[in-house]
């Protein structure tokens, strides 16, 4: 899985660019590093964007993630946060699409997942 990250610290925003092979251990390392670049304690809306992904990550491997971020972003007396995810294609949406109901349970971030960009954007600027 390659990365490319860009942080806005005044809007308190990151985005995320993802390709390649998207599996459990570089995903939850991903995610300690973005938690790492926050500079206050609130936690950053983050847009993740899928292009040319493949996803070899189960269920169960998605509570893993979600029990980990839920570590390091549930934070008390910190609203939740947004999380937007892009992609164009319909697998990878039904991926995300599972992820986001599985995090419903976990009540530390609001997730949404887009077709496209600029409306991902939008939502995390509501």
């Amino acid at each position: 899985m390659k990365s490319k990250v860009s942080i806005d610290h005044d809007k308190q925003t990151m985005e995320i660019q993802l390709t390649g092979r998207v599996t459990m251990q570089p995903a939850l390392t991903l995610l300690e590093q973005l938690v790492a670049e926050q500079s206050s304690g609130e936690n950053y809306k983050r847009l993740y964007i899928f292009k040319d992904v493949e996803f070899e990550i189960s269920v169960p491997d998605f509570e893993i993630v979600l029990t980990r971020a839920r570590e390091l972003l549930a934070k008390p007396g910190v609203a939740k946060h947004r999380v937007a995810f892009v992609s164009s294609d319909p697998f990878v949406n039904h991926f995300l699409s599972i992820y986001r109901t599985l995090g419903e349970s976990y009540s530390f971030q609001e997730a949404e997942v887009f077709e496209e960009v600029d409306p991902a954007r939008q939502w995390l600027e509501e």
